[in-house]
């Protein structure tokens, strides 16, 4: 799957999930968009090691990473000066857990599914600088019109 355009291209991203098969699917599909990987962690620990070294301009993190969570790390990235776009992908996403994972930075919540659309909906909105979380989450903020 691609989205019209490469949205990637000339963009570096650090890619995090706790699931070796899903680390190594994530980084292709992040090539294939454009993107240079310039790290893949299967824990919040290594992400953000990853982080304490490398600038990308683009985050995306599983919300279960050990013992922290992708939420964790976003915040980690913005107390380390990251200004680069964060998506984070969920199988579930709480009015609590949008909350939380807006005020870390996250720009984008995509929902865990094949084909990947929403994950590339979500990158492509949170690289141009807009939110997007997926709708299939129903009204996740309710009274936001989010």
């Amino acid at each position: 799957m691609r989205l019209e355009g490469s949205i990637g291209t000339g963009l570096s991203c650090v890619v995090a999930d706790r699931h070796p098969e899903m680390l190594e699917s994530l980084a292709l599909l992040l090539e294939h968009e454009g993107f240079t990987v310039v790290g893949k962690a299967s824990t919040g620990r290594d992400a953000v090691r990853f982080l304490e070294t490398r600038q990308p301009d683009l985050l995306v993190l599983d919300l279960r990473l050990g013992a922290m969570t992708g939420i964790d790390v976003a915040r980690a990235a913005a107390r380390l000066g990251l200004t680069g776009a964060i998506v984070l992908h969920t199988s579930e996403a709480t009015p609590k857990l949008v909350r939380e994972a807006l005020d870390a930075g996250v720009g984008g919540i995509a929902r865990e599914a094949v084909p990947p659309t929403s994950l590339l909906k979500a990158i492509a909105a949170a690289v141009a600088r807009e939110l997007y979380i997926d709708p299939a989450f129903g009204d996740p903020l309710p009274g936001s019109g989010q």
